[in-house]
């Protein structure tokens, strides 16, 4: 069952194996998945615009995603999905195990894209790809490998947090491949970049901080909604769940997700309660500007007065006026 608003798919109730998100969906929302449904996977249509970040993080056994040809934003290769010019590696099955190369010609790695793809051992990124988002390979904690290109610009926070198996680092360059470790002692900008990632989103034992991001935020909440899963969540030998089962993990799911919700809406209160007292302070200090503006163009005026009204002999010299001829000026 699908429950959809304004175009935007909202959430999903159901055991299918092979869901297909009918026409008219322009959006996937944000955990609109949240429910973990058995589909092992899933057709978008060609109306697609737009999918929110972790939106499908929690299809557990989602091994492919196919997409309408008609579609102008999106396209599959091999059940990953990418951009339509293949330019950018938007989402990757969390089911997905094993080896992946990604293909030639891809320049980006989208945050989130691998994120909890906890059966794949390696993961071989091609020249030309320059960035990797934030939390893209975090909980791909059986991936032991990653082969990188030299040209490597930017991976962001939390890229490979919570790999813990990951332990080789193979850089290719000038077609060349050199080979690090977590133990070894070569010393390249690329691996330091991936020890920081990996030192920097230990998420599960941090306190939340202040200031957070809303990636931090959302991190969290994966790691909740992980440990849910794996108290009970027993699968038949078909594949699906009793539908008293399956109702209350949606009731559970749904509990904790409002708390967050909640949660999070007291931290946008109390944001907004600050920009509005941000906005007095910079309203006063607006006022006091044109005040002093103000002072400053009477100041003008009384000089240039007082000017007219100083002796000619008295302009452009060294010697100071006497007390009589301040009285005079004051008086007149």
């Amino acid at each position: 069952m699908f429950k959809i608003k304004n175009g935007v798919l909202k959430k999903y109730i159901g055991n299918d194996k092979e869901i297909i998100i009918p026409e008219g969906v322009h959006k996937i929302g944000w955990l609109a998945f949240f429910t973990g449904p058995p589909a092992v996977s899933m057709t978008f249509p060609a109306s697609l615009l737009k999918i929110d970040e972790i939106a499908l993080n929690n299809c557990r056994y989602l091994n492919a995603i196919y997409v309408n040809e008609a579609n102008k934003y999106f396209r599959s290769v091999d059940g990953v999905l990418f951009d339509k010019e293949l330019k950018t590696l938007v989402y990757c099955p969390v089911a997905k195990k094993g080896d992946y190369v990604i293909p030639d010609g891809v320049q980006n790695i989208k945050g989130w894209a691998f994120n909890g793809c906890s059966l794949l051992t390696s993961v071989t990124i091609p020249d030309g790809v320059t960035s990797i988002g934030d939390f893209s390979f975090c909980f791909c904690s059986s991936l032991k490998s990653v082969t990188l290109p030299y040209n490597m610009e930017i991976i962001e926070y939390g890229a490979f947090g919570e790999c813990t198996s990951l332990k080789t680092l193979n850089i290719v360059k000038g077609g060349k491949i050199i080979t690090d470790t977590l133990e070894g002692e070569l010393d390249n900008e690329y691996w330091q970049k991936i020890k920081k990632s990996l030192a920097s989103s230990k998420v599960v034992s941090d306190e939340p901080k202040k200031n957070t991001t809303f990636a931090f935020d959302m991190t969290e909440l994966l790691i909740a909604a992980e440990e849910e899963l794996h108290k009970e969540k027993t699968i038949s030998d078909e594949g699906t769940l009793s539908q008293e089962e399956f109702h209350k993990e949606s009731t559970s799911y749904d509990a904790g997700l409002n708390e967050i919700i909640i949660s999070q809406e007291k931290q946008i209160s109390e944001l907004i309660t600050e920009v509005e007292g941000l906005k007095m302070q910079i309203g006063n200090l607006m006022f006091q500007n044109e005040e002093l503006q103000r002072q400053n163009v009477e100041l003008q005026e009384k000089v240039i007065y007082y000017k007219k009204k100083i002796p000619p002999k008295k302009i452009n010299t060294f010697y100071p006026l006497s007390r009589e001829e301040l009285l005079e000026i004051a008086e007149r």
